[in-house]
């Protein structure tokens, strides 16, 4: 059984999982077109295809859109025509003057594009046009940095806006594809389709990465997410979740998770109608969590040692139907 391994690295706040089982066909549909006749315009989809997985990666919250082709997100092996996932999305909840408050993005999306501007502590922040091209999805690839003229992305690395550069100021590239954007949750009208809750007022910064290799790397995506807080006020007893409709093939999966691990998976026991006697399995599994104190350890965050904090590992996983 090979296995597509999706990874997260994130910064913030405490963490769950949550898995969901696959909608009926005509939800879905009704699902997509909400999106479509949103507010929401300057969305970016492309199809990222960095090493063995393919991927319809979003600049709103969403890390597998089914929006594009109206199907499943996820394609793996890339060409096959074989589906893998069907869609997944970031959670955010907390609470802000006790009241509970989300971000999140699954079928629909509380999420828009762009970045935040002029807050600070105890004054809210200002949201960017959404629709400004600028914050669409930045990918920069291995060939770049021999010929960097040649790819408009990485000429344009939008560095003002938070996206990471190395030692030298340079865009900076993870494995052999890297990609970037940012996204906030500040439209209040978009938080009408999911919990009904206000903005928490949060700006989300997300680098995602691949290799291209021959080995298990070519099978993996990673993804870091850095969170802030640019609301003007305090998010308590928060959760920082990943959802997703996981859909092997025909759809007929079973999950599952290894606390040991911080790992989410989705499997089969018995053969699929795409993927024949051997399909795949699929997994989200959690390398660095948030951080909180503890005495004697030491905590990684963004490449930087911690000392007498320790990262959080999963704490929940749920599955519903």
């Amino acid at each position: 059984m090979r296995t597509v391994l999706v990874v997260f690295m994130l910064v913030l706040l405490c963490l769950f999982v949550l898995v969901s089982s696959p909608l009926p066909a005509q939800d879905r549909c009704k699902k997509a077109n909400e999106v479509r006749l949103s507010k929401v315009f300057g969305i970016d989809w492309p199809f990222w295809a960095p090493n063995r997985i393919g991927d319809y990666l979003t600049n709103i919250g969403q890390l597998v859109s089914h929006i594009p082709a109206n199907s499943a997100g996820m394609e793996w092996p890339v060409g096959s025509g074989h589906a893998i996932n069907f869609a997944s999305g970031i959670w955010l909840l907390g609470k802000k003057d006790g009241e509970i408050v989300s971000a999140v993005a699954e079928y629909s999306t509380e999420f828009q594009p762009g970045n935040v501007t002029g807050w600070s502590p105890g004054v809210a922040g200002t949201p960017a046009d959404p629709q400004d091209s600028r914050f669409k999805i930045y990918i920069i690839n291995r060939q770049d940095v021999a010929n960097p003229t040649a790819n408009p992305d990485y000429i344009n690395w939008p560095v003002a806006d938070g996206a990471p550069v190395d030692a030298q100021g340079k865009p900076l590239l993870l494995g052999t594809s890297t990609a970037w954007a940012v996204f906030n949750d500040y439209d209040p009208d978009l938080h009408d389709r999911l919990f009904k809750s206000q903005p928490i007022g949060v700006e989300v910064q997300m680098t995602a990465w691949a290799f291209d290799r021959v080995d298990a790397y070519g099978d993996i995506m990673f993804f870091k997410f850095k969170l802030i807080n640019k609301s003007g006020k305090n998010l308590t007893d928060a959760y920082i979740a990943f959802w997703a409709d996981i859909d092997i093939g025909d759809a007929r999966d079973l999950v599952g998770c290894d606390t040991t691990l911080s790992l989410g998976f989705a499997y089969k026991t018995k053969p699929d109608e795409l993927y024949g006697v051997n399909p795949p399995a699929i997994g989200y599994d959690l390398l660095q969590g948030p951080i909180v104190p503890s005495p004697g350890d030491t905590a990684r965050v963004s490449g930087k040692k911690i000392p007498d904090f320790k990262n959080l590992p999963m704490t929940t996983f749920y599955k519903f139907t």
